[in-house]
């Protein structure tokens, strides 16, 4: 389990699937990640779901710093940072 790393579900932000269509209907989810001192809102596209949540280090991407940032991104911009990452964690 060394490739992956546990977050409290309380720290989901949204939980999605990509709809522009050139993204592939890949699942995703945004989370808070307090220990990252540089891009604290998170985008995954593989994990494992229940009280915790596991996430793959291999299919994670930095967003953005703070929620407000992230209240601002376009959902081009959030989809195509869910479809990156999947691919990012495919290679």
């Amino acid at each position: 389990m060394k490739d992956f790393i546990q977050i409290s579900a309380d720290n989901i932000i949204k939980e999605s699937k990509t709809q522009i269509s050139r993204y592939c209907d890949k699942q995703y989810i945004i989370y808070i990640d307090p220990n990252n001192s540089h891009y604290k809102i998170r985008i995954n596209t593989y994990y494992l779901k229940g009280t915790t949540v596991s996430l793959c280090i291999h299919y994670d991407r930095g967003l953005c710093n703070t929620i407000e940032e992230y209240n601002h991104l376009p959902i081009e911009y959030i989809e195509s940072q869910a479809y990156g990452s999947w691919m990012d964690g495919a290679r």
